[in-house]
């Protein structure tokens, strides 16, 4: 529920009561097991490890392909995370713990919060390296 400016509620308006967040392709995006807020984008995990992103995505933080300056009103899956165990999101990027321990995060990275040792956004999900 609050403001849907940027499409973070998963509709296509703002909602003074919670509500259920849509699927592009139709239907209610249910079996959440965590979900996670940025500024303008939302993303959640479902108990089979597909992740979900929503809002906008013009850093890329919503993980759905390309960057775009496009609102995602409706919940997208996150290109090639398919086995999450966790999700987070900072103010403009996203990351998914995936099984077996690997990292992998998408959108900004104008600090290095994506932690690939570069300043290079990425549009897709890019594995954390270590250094």
């Amino acid at each position: 529920w609050g403001s849907n400016q940027y499409g973070q509620l998963g509709s296509t308006s703002l909602s003074a009561a919670p509500r259920t967040v849509q699927l592009r392709t139709g239907g209610a995006l249910g079996d959440l097991t965590q979900i996670s807020l940025g500024t303008a984008h939302s993303c959640g995990q479902k108990s089979n490890g597909i992740m979900y992103c929503w809002g906008t995505n013009a850093m890329g933080q919503s993980g759905i392909s390309l960057r775009t300056a496009d609102v995602n009103y409706t919940a997208d899956f996150v290109s090639n995370i398919t086995d999450a165990t966790a999700v987070t999101t900072g103010s403009i990027h996203s990351c998914s713990l995936r099984r077996g321990g690997q990292v992998e995060c998408w959108g900004t990275n104008d600090v290095g919060q994506l932690g690939d040792g570069t300043l290079l956004p990425h549009y897709l999900p890019a594995r954390v390296t270590t250094f």
